[in-house]
């Protein structure tokens, strides 16, 4: 998947600021933030590329990833399901 994603273009999805980078907790920890609200069902696949080309350089030492989820009833949104299985999928 890494290969895969380092040669697709997700110049839209890196456009919707999907994951962004705050700083680092207080552990020092990189902490990144997953913003749900401008992702939609239709480019589920471009997503997943996303998330592991731009956590792909986090992602061997320890790191915080935030999820935020807002309490709108679009049902454009792919939801916990969809999360839990790129959880599963992906390895460290």
């Amino acid at each position: 998947l890494v290969e895969k994603a380092k040669k697709t273009d997700l110049r839209d999805v890196e456009s919707r600021r999907i994951i962004t980078f705050p700083g680092t907790d207080k552990e020092g920890r990189p902490v990144a933030i997953f913003t749900e609200a401008n992702i939609h069902i239709v480019e589920l696949e471009l997503v997943v590329l996303y998330f592991v080309k731009t956590l792909d350089e986090i992602v061997n030492n320890e790191y915080v990833l935030v999820w935020c989820v807002s309490n709108s009833t679009n049902q454009t949104r792919p939801g916990f399901p969809w999360m839990l299985s790129v959880y599963r999928t992906l390895s460290r």
